[in-house]
């Protein structure tokens, strides 16, 4: 079995568990489960936005990032890792494709797309600041520490195995199985909805219009 397919072997067997997973954290969490009907494949809408709760990250240039500069702008949050052999990309590159066709001088003006590390011990700021600009100038990579960035996750359903927890079996290279939602925060800092991949611009387009709308 090739490294690729031990890979994608893992995640498929890990996106199983995160079903699990989320179907506990919806039943257990007081937050509405997304109910409402988008019309649209694998995006799901919550019937009242969830408010977050605050956290404090590390943007790529050295900042810090609070629930406060979510304020005054639509952003769209995908967790990954700058290893990530494929999905993280992928993912990624629909969401520039999705961004570079915003109109300017309306939607791309309060729209932001942020990348959250899920592998701390590895993507520094100036790692992040390396991976998020090859995408596109305007997004934001943020890492911090590990408390931090799973207390955000859970917030927004996400999961991912602990970073680094098999480094030693690998000789320091090693993958973080984790889900790849985009959440859907609006300008007032509240949690929307989330949209499931795999991603397109196309869809991300779609999924887009029916939060804002």
């Amino acid at each position: 079995m090739t490294r690729r397919q031990r890979i994608l072997l893992a995640f498929g067997a890990f996106d199983a568990l995160l079903f699990a997973l989320l179907v506990g954290l919806f039943l257990v969490r007081p937050e509405p489960e997304p109910v409402q009907d988008s019309g649209i494949p694998g995006v799901a809408g919550f019937a009242e936005p969830v408010e977050l709760q605050n956290f404090r990250l590390v943007d790529q240039h050295g900042n810090p990032f609070t629930r406060d500069d979510l304020l005054g702008a639509w952003h769209l949050v995908f967790f990954g890792f700058t290893s990530c052999p494929d999905i993280c990309p992928y993912a990624m590159q629909a969401l520039e494709s999705f961004y570079r066709d915003l109109d300017p001088a309306t939607l791309q003006r309060d729209t932001g797309v942020i990348m959250v590390s899920v592998d701390p011990l590895r993507d520094t700021p100036q790692v992040m600041a390396d991976f998020v600009g090859r995408f596109h100038p305007d997004f934001v990579g943020l890492t911090g520490e590990y408390p931090q960035i799973a207390a955000l996750a859970q917030q927004l359903y996400f999961a991912f195995s602990k970073p680094g927890e098999h480094s030693s079996e690998h000789g320091g290279d090693y993958e973080i199985p984790h889900s790849d939602y985009i959440g859907v925060i609006d300008p007032q800092g509240r949690y929307r909805g989330l949209i499931h991949g795999p991603h397109s611009a196309d869809r991300l387009s779609q999924a887009y219009s029916y939060f804002r709308n």
